[in-house]
Parts: C-alpha cells; structure tokens; sequence
C-alpha cells in the first residue's frame, strides 16, 4: 500500500508557488535541511515547528485537522488550558499553569520559550505592567526566531503571523526611535505577502489600530495622514468581514469615528460619507450593547487567537473509538499490519506507534492517513483555496459559482479516494437542494450515501462512544436539518450531534464544529417546547462568538431567543421584539446576509403592523 506524504508535500508546493526558498522559511527556526527532509517525507516535525511553517507560509492552523500521539496531545492540551484561562480572565490559574508548563518543558526550544513569553506578556499586561517591562519581554520573544530584528530588516524575511505580532507589540510598547514609517512599512509587508484572507484579519486589522495610535502620539500635523488613515481603517473592516472575524473590529470603529475631526469639511459632507460613518456606528453601539449584556470586554487586550489551535485529536483514542464504532475486533484491525498486542498497548496509551503503523491503521477505519489535513486529500495548494472560495460562495448563496467550483475541483482531486468523493458529493447535493433539483427526502437519501463513503449511518446512531471527521458530522448535521420532525431518526440524529459535544473540553478550540452543531441541536429543542435548555445552549453559543470574535452566528442567536421567547411568553414586549430585531437587522448587514436581513426586516414590519390599533367606528 503506497502512503503518500501529502502535507510534506502540500507546504513544498505552497513554498515553492509563493517563491520561497527553503533558507528563507527555516530562518531562525532550523537548519533548511531539516525542513527539507520534512517536506520529503524523512522526517516529522513537532506540532509547534508545523503551526509555524503553515503561518509563515501564510495559512492558519485552525483550517486543518490534526492527530498527535498521547503525549504530544497532552502537551497540546496543557497550551491550550494556559490559552483558555487568559481568555477567561483567569490571571491567577493561567500564571499557576504557565509556571508548571514552564518547569515540564525545555525551555532551550525557541518555539516552547516563545510561547511562554508570549502568555507571559499577556498575563503581565492584564495586570498593568508598564510598557517598558513589556517591550523588554516581547523583544526577548522576537529574537528567538527573529534575531538581529532592529539591524536586519525584515523585508526581505519571511515573518509568521506570531512573529508579526510580537514585532508589532515590541515596537509599539518600545515608542522611542519608532517612526510612523516602520507600521507603513510594515502594513505593505503584509499586504505584500500573500496570507489567507483569515490570516490578514488577524494581523493587518491590528497593525492600522497600533499604527492609528503611534499617530496620535507623534507631533505630526493631524491633518496629515487623515485621509490615508481613512482608508486603511475601512479596508480593515472590509478585511474582517471577508474573514467573519472582529479582532480589533470596535477600536476601528473608535477610530473611524476619532478620525472625522480631522477629515476634510468637503469629505465629511459627501453622502457616501455620511452613510458610512451612520453604518459604522451602529455596528459599534450594536456590539457594546451585546458585550456589556453577556459581561465579556468588547475590547481586545490579548492576541491568544493567535495560539488557538483547532480541532487536535489524539491518534490512539481516535483508533480505538473508531474502532469500536465501526465494529471491529483488535485482532480485525490489525490483520496484516501489526500485532495484537500493539493495538492492545497503543489503545492503553503504553506505546508510541510508528507513523506507518497509524497511517495503515487509519486507511483501514476510513480515515485520511495525512497527520494534518484539511477536509481535501490532496498536496495541491490551488485546490484547497479554492474549495475555501466554494465554501465562501456557498454561504453568500451563489449557487451558479459552486457549481462552477465544484466542476473544477472534480478535475482537481482524485475521485477514487472515498474522502474526496465524500466532501464533493456532500456538497453537491447541497447545493442541488438550493436549486430545488432535490425534494427533502431525496436530499436525505443522498446524504446518507454521502456519509456511507466513509462510515455506516446505522453504526453511528448506535455507537456508545463517536469519533467521526468534520466533513461526516457535516453529513449528519444536514441530514439532521431536513428529515421530517416527526419521525424517530431527527432523534437519533441529535442523539449523535449532542454526543459529539459533549466529548469537547474547550470548545474554543472546536468552535467551528460546536457552533455549527449546537446550533441545530438548539433549534431541535426550541421547536420541542425545551425553551429553557435551547436557550441555555444558544447563549453559551452566543459568548463563545463574543470572546473568539466571530460575526457570523451572532444573529441567528440572538434571533433564536427571540423566537423562544415568543413562544412561551405570548406576551413577549413589543419594545423588546423590535429592539432585538432591529439588532438582528444590523449584525446580518455587518455579516453580509441579505437573506436573513429581509427576514428580520419583515418581522419587524409585522411587529409594527400590530402595534398600529384601528380607531373603533
């Protein structure tokens, strides 16, 4: 059996297309032979070394599924628990978790030290330490991994989002010596450097708002600039819904607003101006009043999303629940590839397997033998962009564009691959319904085949314990949204769907399938009169899109409890109705849906029809 070494593979070619040398990548993290031995398949690097050659290549970590073994898995939790407690304000257990992380790893490895100083910095902030302190430890971070930064240039570097970041924190908290040119230089750095649309929104938003603030420092005329610091703000914003993302979104709103007294008399008369400037502020009332009323701070005092790593399994606990699922022996799975024993032993977390092993394994449960991946089985980087534009399309409802996309993506990928097929076919039939060439039933019947490329529908309804991949709990989440609500099976599907969630410790780090699942889960409640759990689920929803500022959700939510609070309130206050509505309306246009904006609109027209009493003849 040939076993590829996709991912190796996937960054060569994402390296070579974006003209990258094998130096350039590996400055300051390795020797270039090492990372070229990792893109020939010879060797694996560790999970900090792969985030960091993904984010320097300008991709993010969070879009790829990953698999380590147990005791990379708990070194992955034990970050993430430090990550969690910052974002929960936590000062005192994430500087208690980070002083024993720093005590159970080596710190002689620049990614571990710069992980630390990095979490330090921001426990340090949060408890007020002066700008001089903090600049000292980000400089200490930078250096790391980017040494010699304030005698070499980094133009000619390639900087990972983390490294950008501290560079950002460093000069700013520094002030003296930095000239506005530095963030204009930098800003075209990263505009220059080719990033997913979510890796710009997490640095580009940041370093207009640092950038806006070194301005208001400096003894420059304010009139100078203004305009330039204008458009930089709106492409910003622009950026962050492209990426349904808020980092740093509020303060350019603030800015926005601050930047008006020093704007043209003639700019700020124009009608596009006006509008602008309306819009704008009513995104930004919008979220204070969503924030102060679930008490999370709507401003951003942390760069935690940075570290956030998603969707991480560990390899021996997913062999043996799949196994188990699929209903398969250990001496059935490990016909031909190893000893019973070792499946005994690897399940019990007493033995490291070789990656051979896992991947043969793996091939035999169904899953993708790549380590890292993302829901393609492929090592071309085209095809994976261009299945984040189907999705993008696909959520803006340009049904004509998917199935454009999905034409090219057939003669992209292979179609042998049972996972491929799985992902195509599953949106396919999606985007058939849409075109309404599918009825509800025979939409259901296909997405069960769909999910049957990978695993049996009925095996998983009756499984005690589930791991399935993201692109089959997608399967089951469609299924779930379109059979009928009276039969058995919308049971069994929520079932399966609330199992899935509750195997999560930090839904942070799942918020894209938690999200997405809880969201049915909720609506399922709702329509069985469970008010008060589907409302409990909706606003635990809700703050998590708050704390890892994501736009799109907010008002779906929000909707959602309006919709509860209709049906077991009848007498549910009008000024309320129409105040959340109108709050609907606002997010759905910050979020770009047309669709849903129409609906909130004639709800709200409804809700003003019935206020308006007929004077009695």
């Amino acid at each position: 059996m040939e076993l590829k070494n996709r991912f190796g593979e996937f960054i060569a070619n994402l390296r070579r297309e974006k003209e990258i040398s094998l130096e350039q990548l590996s400055d300051g993290l390795c020797d270039c032979s090492i990372l070229s031995r990792f893109e020939r398949g010879e060797r694996e690097p560790d999970k900090l070394l792969q985030n960091r050659f993904l984010t320097r290549l300008g991709a993010v970590p969070e879009n790829y599924e990953n698999f380590l073994y147990y005791k990379d898995y708990c070194h992955w939790e034990k970050r993430q628990g430090i990550i969690h407690n910052i974002l929960e304000e936590n000062m005192t257990e994430a500087m208690r978790l980070l002083d024993a992380y720093c005590s159970e790893y080596k710190m002689s490895d620049a990614l571990e030290q710069q992980f630390y100083l990095a979490m330090l910095a921001q426990i340090r902030r949060y408890e007020g330490s002066c700008e001089a302190e903090l600049s000292e430890i980000f400089e200490t971070a930078l250096q790391l991994t980017v040494p010699d930064i304030d005698t070499r240039s980094f133009h000619n570097r390639v900087l990972s989002l983390e490294e950008l970041n501290l560079l950002l924190e460093y000069r700013y908290c520094k002030k003296q010596g930095v000239s506005l040119q530095f963030y204009e230089a930098l800003l075209e750095y990263i505009e220059r450097m080719e990033r997913t649309v979510l890796a710009m929104a997490k640095i580009y938003p940041k370093a207009v708002f640092y950038y806006f603030c070194a301005w208001k420092e400096s003894k420059e005329s304010k009139q100078i600039r203004a305009s330039r610091m204008l458009l930089l703000c709106d492409k910003a914003i622009e950026l962050l819904r492209d990426a349904n993302r808020m980092f740093y979104l509020w303060e350019l709103f603030c800015m926005r607003e601050e930047l008006t007294m020093f704007l043209p008399q003639q700019l700020q008369q124009e009608d596009s101006f006006i509008r602008r400037r309306q819009e704008c502020n009513l995104w930004r009332m919008t979220l204070e009043e969503l924030y102060e009323e679930y008490g999370i701070s709507i401003a951003m005092y942390e760069f935690c999303y940075l570290y956030v790593e998603s969707e991480n399994y560990c390899i021996e606990d997913v062999i043996r629940i799949r196994r188990k699922m699929l209903g398969l022996s250990q001496e059935k799975l490990c016909r031909g590839i190893c000893d019973s024993r070792t499946i005994s032993r690897l399940e019990q977390h007493l033995c490291k397997p070789h990656k051979e092993i896992v991947q043969e394994l793996f091939e035999r449960l169904n899953l993708s033998t790549e380590l890292c991946r993302t829901e393609l089985v492929t090592e071309n980087p085209k095809a994976i962009e261009k299945y984040r534009k189907l999705r993008y399309e696909n959520n803006n409802r340009n049904y004509d564009l998917v199935n454009e996309l999905l034409a090219e993506l057939k003669q992209m990928v292979s179609q042998n691959n049972d996972i491929n097929r799985q992902v195509l076919s599953r949106n396919e039939i999606v985007n058939k319904y849409n075109c309404n060439e599918l009825t509800r039933d025979e939409y259901v019947e296909k997405m069960k085949e769909a999910l049957e490329c990978t695993v049996s529908y009925e095996k998983i309804i009756v499984a005690k314990e589930l791991y399935l991949t993201n692109e089959e709990i997608a399967c089951v989440q469609n299924i779930t949204l379109k059979i009928d609500k009276e039969r058995r099976e919308l049971r069994d599907c929520i079932h399966v769907l609330k199992q899935i969630c509750t195997q999560i410790n930090y839904p942070t780090n799942y918020l894209r399938m938690y999200e997405f699942i809880m969201a049915t889960v909720s609506s399922y409640m709702g329509n069985c009169g469970e008010y008060e759990e589907s409302d409990g689920i909706k606003k635990k929803v809700l703050s998590l899109l708050l704390k890892n500022r994501k736009i799109r959700g907010l008002h779906e939510a929000l909707y959602g409890l309006l919709w509860n609070q209709e049906q077991y309130n009848e007498k549910c206050d009008s000024e309320y109705k129409k105040e959340k509505l109108n709050a609907c309306i606002i997010l759905s246009l910050l979020d770009r849906d047309q669709d849903r904006k129409s609906l909130y609109e004639k709800k709200l027209e409804k809700c003003m029809v019935q206020e308006v009493v007929p004077y009695p003849s």
